[in-house]
């Protein structure tokens, strides 16, 4: 169980990992991160703003994005995703962000999906990959949506494999 007020992690009614025991005394000042390979990260990144509020969308580094959220500020910080979309484990430190105002009035929020670059080229090559010529058609469309879906946990030829010491 994850207990964000204590800030704790507990297994067996015992803590086992304190995340950030020691807060910051400035949640605003920037704090270093860091971003395991082709993963999203929900984490909480220091902001000036109050209340409830958009970020938007912005590239850190190239392939480090900060995910677009509808998200409350509270103490000097929000939640958000911030995607690394590199082969690379990358330390990043997160600066302050803003929240764009909210109007009180009824609005629309339109929601965009764009392909990240690379991810039809790494389709591709997955497709290469298999051979499905001997499946029927309804064989080769359920694999086909299932490689579309988790193309990420596919190994392909030079992806750095990733290992835990989690046990």
């Amino acid at each position: 169980m994850i207990n964000y007020c204590s800030r704790q992690t507990v297994l067996n009614n015992e803590a086992f990992v304190n995340f950030d025991p020691k807060p910051r005394a400035n949640k605003t000042e920037p704090c270093s991160l860091t971003l395991k390979t082709r993963i999203e990260n929900i984490v909480r990144v220091p902001n000036s703003s109050k209340g409830l509020g958009l970020l938007s969308k912005t590239e850190f580094l190239p392939g480090v994005y900060l995910a677009s959220s509808l998200t409350r500020a509270i103490n000097g910080g929000c939640a958000t995703g911030i995607i690394n979309t590199t082969e690379i484990e990358l330390t990043i430190e997160l600066p302050c962000f803003d929240l764009e105002d909210l109007d009180n009035k009824e609005s629309t929020l339109t929601v965009t999906f764009t392909a990240v670059t690379g991810s039809d080229c790494r389709l591709s090559r997955l497709r290469n990959q298999l051979r499905l010529e001997h499946l029927n058609g309804e064989e080769r469309a359920s694999i086909v949506a299932i490689y579309g879906e988790y193309n990420d946990i596919f190994h392909l030829p030079g992806d750095k494999l990733t290992c835990t010491s989690t046990t």
